[in-house]
């Protein structure tokens, strides 16, 4: 009888095991709330690389991932670390207090521990400068934003270990645009402008209120009549926050708001997905001008605003950002959020470099610069970096490119090292990068040098490589 009992207690086990395994094999991994992709079945071999070493390592995650019942132990989990412990299971959520999350990549800049270098804050203004003086000799209305972190305006529900910090980029930023012309809208204080919160409890994001402020904001800079929806009527309703899935995934909990009770006439000319989507469109009989806003998550509540007001929108999250793809008399929206504003810098701006007149007064040393090429389209991207004892913090940069006649001719680059020559996210300030319209020039071989002009000194260092004109 007792060998009985341990061969139909192993065989049920294995059956449950099995039950698991096969259940695991044919579900689908829900991880959208986790913010990542799903783990990919694993390639036992490839030709590539041979052995998959890690196989193992990788099937085991494959399979946790689409174990059942999973996102009801995460929210198991979840709920007892929260009531229990006042900690969360979700790396990327801070338990807050009175029910408020908070995103955990905001953190650093909350408490000042992730402070770009002063040419960094430069460099933005410069980069924004640029894309502000094209947008003018070409005739596109122009508006940067910056949409704050939730903590930045509403930190009273932040646990009381973290700190917040004297300055953040935010404001360093701010103080940086007083000096310059770029047409910016900001919202470090709008928190003020309303008896209301403007964001939500349980979400990274502005509500739909705080979004038509925003959208109110931004339009009025622009000199652009509009509906202002803070005179309108408004209705009750809910909204499934992003913070509260990633802490509990199988729990359907609904945060309320209020929606703006107006009848949308705008439709979608794209493939429309969701709000998430790279790239959407829309059209509106009624509307009035044309629209290309750049944007992240923010813009997402934004959407319906521009879209109902514009005759025609493109709002797009692809980056690099490209200006090229401007049509004639778009107004041009730039807006990101706070924390990524370090990614101004990461990728330069697709647009034809402005043709400058310089004068260089001093040659540096060679082997300073390293220079690459790249086709984009009728563009040719001229990209790399130097030594940054060469740079100051106020540092213009210029790419000189001298024919095989001898000829000369100066172009403004962009002071940003592109983030594609480095496997990391650091944000560095010795690159240049800029996009020559190749049209303008006669084929053939280039020398380059890289020209900083600093005061009254323009210091031209001759480039690792030719650039090649065909």
């Amino acid at each position: 009888m007792k060998k009985f009992g341990s061969i139909a207690f192993m065989a049920v086990s294995l059956l449950f095991c099995f039950l698991v395994g096969v259940s695991a094999l044919f579900s689908e991994a829900d991880v959208s709330v986790e913010q990542r992709d799903a783990t990919p079945f694993p390639a036992f071999y490839s030709p590539e690389d041979g052995l998959n070493k890690e196989f193992d390592a990788q099937l085991s995650d494959y399979l946790s991932e689409r174990m059942p019942f999973r996102s009801m132990v995460l929210d198991w989990k979840a709920t007892v670390m929260q009531n229990v412990f006042a900690s969360s299971t979700a790396a990327d959520v801070v338990i807050g207090k009175n029910g408020w999350l908070y995103f955990e990549p905001t953190i650093p800049e909350y408490t000042g521990t992730s402070l770009l270098s002063d040419r960094s804050i430069a460099n933005i203004v410069e980069t924004l400068t640029q894309i502000s003086e094209y947008c003018e000799s070409t005739g596109h209305p122009f508006v940067f934003t910056v949409a704050p972190n939730k903590n930045t305006l509403y930190d009273e529900n932040m646990p009381f270990r973290f700190l917040r910090g004297e300055v953040s980029n935010y404001s360093r930023l701010r103080d940086a645009f007083a000096d310059s012309d770029v047409p910016f809208v900001d919202f470090s204080e709008m928190d003020t402008w309303s008896q209301e919160s403007l964001y939500y409890a349980t979400d990274s994001h502005w509500n739909m209120r705080g979004a038509a402020m925003a959208y109110d904001s931004l339009l009025d800079s622009l000199q652009i009549d509009h509906y202002d929806y803070a005179e309108g009527k408004w209705t009750a309703g809910e909204k499934q926050t992003d913070l509260m899935r990633m802490l509990y995934p199988n729990r359907k909990q609904t945060e309320e708001e209020l929606i703006p009770d107006v009848e949308y006439t705008y439709e979608y000319t794209s493939r429309f997905r969701s709000e998430e989507d790279i790239n959407i469109t829309t059209a509106n009989e009624s509307g009035q001008g044309s629209l290309l806003m750049f944007r992240d998550s923010f813009g997402n509540a934004l959407l319906p605003f521009f879209a109902q007001h514009f005759s025609s929108a493109c709002f797009t999250r692809a980056v690099p950002i490209d200006l090229t793809q401007a049509k004639d008399g778009d107004v041009i929206v730039y807006e990101i959020v706070q924390r990524n504003i370090g990614n101004i810098i990461s990728y330069a701006p697709i647009l034809p470099a402005k043709k400058s007149s310089l004068q260089p007064n001093e040659t540096g040393d060679d082997g300073l610069v390293r220079l690459l090429t790249k086709p984009q389209n009728s563009l040719l991207h001229i990209y790399g970096e130097m030594d940054e004892s060469t740079l100051a913090v106020d540092s213009k940069i210029f790419l000189q490119l001298t024919g095989e006649d001898g000829s000369h001719g100066f172009y403004r680059c962009f002071p940003i090292s592109e983030a594609s020559l480095y496997n990391d996210s650091v944000v560095r300030d010795n690159g240049f990068s800029c996009y020559l319209d190749i049209s303008a020039l006669p084929a053939g071989n280039y020398q380059a040098s890289v020209c900083v002009q600093t005061g009254e000194r323009i210091a031209a260092y001759p480039a690792d490589a030719d650039v090649v004109v065909n």
